[in-house]
């Protein structure tokens, strides 16, 4: 009988390469077609409050207002690392 250990870290190492090869993915993808100024961007924030008092995330939120699939923004839950994301992704420079 294989050790219950061992049986959890292949999977958990099986579930990691499946994330890296979904941000990896993300990643070398045609640049988004969405673009937001930086009005929209700060009204996204704003209204970003009421989103996160629901339970979501800032890329989940954002995915959701523009309906758009990242699946880095899904994932993530690092509030600084998304915003900067959000930022450099999808505003007009």
């Amino acid at each position: 009988m294989q050790n219950t250990t061992e049986t959890f870290g292949t999977e958990m190492t099986s579930f990691s390469k499946t994330v890296d090869g979904l941000i990896s993915f993300q990643k070398n993808r045609v640049q988004p077609k969405l673009k937001i100024t930086k009005a929209e961007y700060e009204l996204f924030l704003q209204e970003y409050v009421f989103e996160c008092i629901k339970g979501l995330n800032i890329g989940q939120a954002f995915c959701k207002k523009y309906k758009i699939t990242d699946f880095i923004l899904i994932h993530e839950k690092n509030l600084h690392f998304c915003s900067d994301y959000i930022y450099k992704t999808y505003v007009k420079k």
